[in-house]
């Protein structure tokens, strides 16, 4: 199971938002396919098996969606919970202002998005200060 340390809105296993895209893929490895996640993506995305990297239009870090399957993710020494309900306090402990609905929880103060399904977690978006605004 890989791990993957997250410090909210400045870095992902030491990777900070802002690194230039060949930096990140000597980090993380050359075992993806680079893909346009939409017909509407700016840039493309490095896909690999338990995270998608997303680019800004210039090449550097803005963004890594991890899933949470094949994943431990320790976001500012804490473990993410894999349970709903468990997920919910952890997101409004960081974030009161956070905002939910039937897909996700969404802190746009440290731009975090965690995604659901059947009331368990799929997976999360951290990204760089700002992302959702």
């Amino acid at each position: 199971m890989k791990i993957f340390k997250v410090k909210l809105t400045e870095s992902i296993n030491d990777i900070r938002f802002g690194t230039i895209r060949k930096d990140v893929r000597v980090v993380l490895g050359s075992n993806f396919e680079e893909i346009k996640k939409t017909p509407f993506s700016k840039n493309t995305m490095d896909a690999y098996n338990e995270c998608n990297v997303f680019y800004t239009p210039d090449n550097r870090l803005i963004a890594m969606e991890i899933f949470s399957d094949e994943t431990e993710i320790i976001v500012d020494g804490e473990k993410l919970p894999k349970d709903y309900k468990a997920a919910v306090k952890w997101i409004k402990g960081k974030d009161p202002t956070y905002e939910e609905d039937s897909e996700s929880l969404t802190s746009k103060k440290f731009s975090v998005s965690i995604y659901l399904s059947e009331n368990k977690i799929d997976g999360a978006l951290f990204a760089e200060a700002g992302y959702f605004e």
